[in-house]
Order: structure tokens, then sequence, then C-alpha cells
């Protein structure tokens, strides 16, 4: 894996999440923005209330 080298002011990462890194385990990540914009046109029937 390639050492991301990104501003800190742009991504904050948890010491949780950074000693998991360095210690090879795994990580999860989900990205939240469906959940506040929604889904577009015809999947739209609201998925974060399934």
């Amino acid at each position: 894996m390639s050492e991301l080298k990104i501003s800190p002011e742009l991504l904050q990462i948890s010491p949780e999440v950074q000693d998991a890194l360095k210690n090879k385990k795994p990580v999860v990540a989900l990205e939240s923005t469906i959940i506040s914009h929604g889904m577009p046109f015809p999947q739209m029937p609201r998925p974060q209330l399934k």
C-alpha cells in the first residue's frame, strides 16, 4: 500500500484508525452523503430507513 500524502486540514484520521492502518488491521469507511442528499431517481425510496 502506498502512503497517502494529504494536508491534515483536509482529512482527519482518528488515532484508532491510524493504529489499525499501522498494524495492517482492517478498516471500514462508510460514505454518508447518500443519507443526507438522497439517491437519484428511480432508486429514491429512502435506503437509510431499510
